[in-house]
């Protein structure tokens, strides 16, 4: 009902929230409901971002799009515990917090942009919302 492009903005949006709100608590019970809420919200990316790239690529495309999707998601799983831990030998675990939630919020305010069905770069790229 609501549409994968909102699940998707709201999930990144919250993850963002959450990995922020993280750096607030210093005992383990206000640390872990937090990260709770976190997973909650990030849970919901996948499987819009699977309903999005079917709903928007052609049927003889999708099983590439799919492979495309696991290999930058598995490259993504590679590469970020190594700069995690790089800003987190650099600096406090305070800046990893922030540094991903930054991140996320960036990537929701561009995932709301760049799926906007009534902007011009969004249709002239073939860009439609799913519902």
């Amino acid at each position: 009902k609501v549409g994968f492009r909102h699940v998707l903005v709201i999930g990144l949006a919250g993850g963002a929230a959450g990995n922020l709100f993280q750096m607030a608590f210093h005992n383990i019970w206000g640390f872990a409901i937090v990260r709770f809420v976190y997973g909650a919200f990030f849970c919901a990316v996948i499987p819009a971002l699977n309903g999005m790239l079917v709903r928007n690529t052609p049927s003889d495309f999708r099983g590439r799009a799919f492979g495309l999707n696991n290999t930058a998601s598995q490259v993504g799983n590679m590469i970020g515990p190594g700069i995690g831990g790089a800003i987190g030998a650099a600096f406090t675990t305070h800046v990893i917090f922030a540094a991903t939630g930054a991140l996320l919020a960036g990537s929701a305010m561009l995932a709301h942009r760049l799926t906007e069905t009534n902007r011009p770069e969004a249709a002239a790229a073939g860009i439609t919302q799913a519902k």
